[in-house]
Parts: structure tokens; sequence; C-alpha cells
């Protein structure tokens, strides 16, 4: 365990980190606050069960995403193509929270969601440049 920490990209295994961070977070804090409010409204059942679907969908991206960065962390010559797509979803979901936290409340701090899926991005992409820099 100790080499895998001390050969891994510190900052591609702290983006995996923080992803399967915020999946706990997503799950055990969101969960109640977010969706139990959804479960117990008068919602159709058809929306409620699409809610829960979405919400569980984005736990299991962040459990992929954080899965596919780990990966990444050790594997310095194929970490670009691996975690390409992780990038590109999370700067699309840092925008999809900025947007609508602008058309919704014009401002931002009401989804801080946002912050999260910004960081994880620039920490991917920052690991991926240590390693071209490292001749990986």
């Amino acid at each position: 365990m100790l080499l895998f920490i001390r050969t891994a990209n510190k900052w591609l295994l702290s983006a995996a980190i923080l992803s399967f961070a915020a999946t706990a977070l997503h799950l055990i804090v969101g969960t109640p606050e977010l969706m139990q409010p959804i479960y117990t409204s008068n919602t159709p059942a058809v929306s409620k069960a699409t809610a829960q679907v979405m919400w569980n969908g984005i736990a299991l991206l962040c459990v992929v995403s954080g899965g596919v960065l780990l990966y990444a962390s050790i594997k310095p010559k194929i970490a670009v193509e691996i975690s390409a797509a992780v990038i590109l979803i999370f700067v699309g979901m840092t925008a999809l929270f900025v947007l609508t936290g602008l058309s919704q409340f014009g401002e931002i701090s009401s989804l801080p969601q946002w912050q999260f899926f910004g960081l994880l991005p620039l920490l991917t992409i920052i690991g991926l440049v240590r390693n071209r820099a490292r001749g990986a």
C-alpha cells in the first residue's frame, strides 16, 4: 500500500479520493436533505422514481470516475486517454450547476456543488500536466 501511495500521481490520486468522498457526502448528507422531500411529496410516482434514478446515477458517475482516476494515478502512459471523459463530464456538470444557479437564483451559492465538480477536473488536469512534465 505504501508503494502504491509513493508511486501514484498525487494529483490524480487526490482527484480520485475527492470523487469517492463526494459520493459519500452525496448519499449520506444529500439524500435526506434533497431526496427525502421528493419522496414524501405528492409528486407522481414516475417522477419520484426518475429523480431517484438520476440521484443514484450521479453517485454511480462519481464512483466510476473515482475508479478511473485511481487507475490513471498509477498508469501515467494512458492517464490522458482514460481521464479525458472524466474531465469533460465534470466540466459539464460544473457548467450546469453554475448556469442553473444563475438562471434560477441569480447567484451560484445556492448550488455549491459546482465547487466539487470544478475542483475535480482541475486536480485531474494538474496531475496530467505533472505526468507530462515527468516524461510519462
